[in-house]
Formats: structure tokens, sequence, C-alpha cells
């Protein structure tokens, strides 16, 4: 797979209030408390931020708790036990993005991404939540928009310049490591 292809994700674990177990990786299965796990589910993209991107003209916007619980209660109607969401975890360049501007993070947009995950944890959903999308050309988010950060154009800069590779790691830290305002856990 080609590094411009690459998408980082997290898969956490949003069962319980204190989330236990995590999903492993056995050779070529992925388990659960050492039992098989297998899955499928919706990509719900906006659970963190609605209309995020460079193709969405109206701009982006924080969810409803409404459409937040809507779209779980429908997945979990459909028999979900995972669901992908883009930017609870990958929102970069925008005012109400998890990181507006280069190495600085704004609580606000962490709120619909806690909601997401205490509403996720009620009905027993999983959470798989990006860090990275793979646009590099795009500014406004992606590696596109860390290679705008740090006046380059080449892709494989984001994977190779000391720099780029430092900037990532700042996000990946503060997604990670924020608390949730409603469950009052760690990412991590």
């Amino acid at each position: 797979m080609k590094p411009s292809n690459m998408v980082l994700v997290l898969l956490l674990m949003t069962t319980g209030i204190h989330a236990q177990s995590f999903i492993q990786r056995e050779g070529t299965h992925l388990t659960l408390d050492s039992k098989p796990f297998r899955f499928s589910g919706p990509n719900i993209e906006w659970l963190g931020l609605e209309g995020y991107g460079p193709h969405d003209p109206s701009g982006p916007r924080f969810p409803s708790h409404f459409e937040i619980d809507d779209a779980f209660a429908t997945a979990a109607e459909m028999g979900a036990k995972v669901v992908r969401s883009q930017t609870m975890g990958d929102t970069v360049g925008c005012p109400l993005c998890i990181e507006p501007e280069e190495g600085k993070f704004n609580d606000a947009a962490f709120q619909a991404s806690d909601y997401a995950l205490a509403a996720a944890a009620k009905l027993h959903i999983r959470l798989i939540i990006t860090l990275l999308g793979d646009c590099a050309t795009c500014v406004g988010g992606g590696i596109g928009q860390y290679l705008s950060w740090s006046h380059q154009s080449n892709p494989q800069a984001f994977f190779t310049d000391p720099g780029l590779i430092e900037a990532f790691e700042r996000h990946i830290d503060a997604v990670l490591n924020h608390r949730n305002t409603i469950r009052g856990l760690l990412r991590s």
C-alpha cells in the first residue's frame, strides 16, 4: 500500500463506562477477550464535524445530539457492532476543527466527539476513529493540510520530514490524551 493511500485508525473500545477490553490482533484475526471478533458497520464520517472537507459548499458545523443519537440508533438497528468516523480524530485546518491551526487545539471541537463516544457506549458500539485522511492535495484536511502548514508540496515529505512527523505526533497526542468531558475517560 502506498503511504499516500494509508489511513491511520484507532479502534476504541466503548462498550461500558469503564472500558476494559480492546480489540486485539492475533495473526490475521481480530479477537475480543481471546474470542474471534468479526464485524460490519457503517461509515458515519461526520460524528465529530458535519460538512468537513473541500467538497461541501455549506462548510463545517458541529452535529446535533439528535443527529448523533439517530445515526447510532439506526446503526444499532441494522446490527452494527462497529462504526467508522473520520471527523472524530481527523479534522485539521478549519476554525471548527480539532486542530484549526498547527499545534493549536480546539476544546469545542472535542465536545461533539465526546458526545458521540458516550452515545456509542450506551449502544455497545465500538468506533474506528481515523487520525489522518489520505488526501495529499486537500488544503483544509489530511496530509495536504500538514503539507500546506509546512510550505511543502511533496506528499512523501509527510512520512520523512522530521518537522511534519512531529506536527502529526502532536495531533495524535492531543486526540489520544483528550479527557472526555462526558465520560471522564482518556481516549487512549
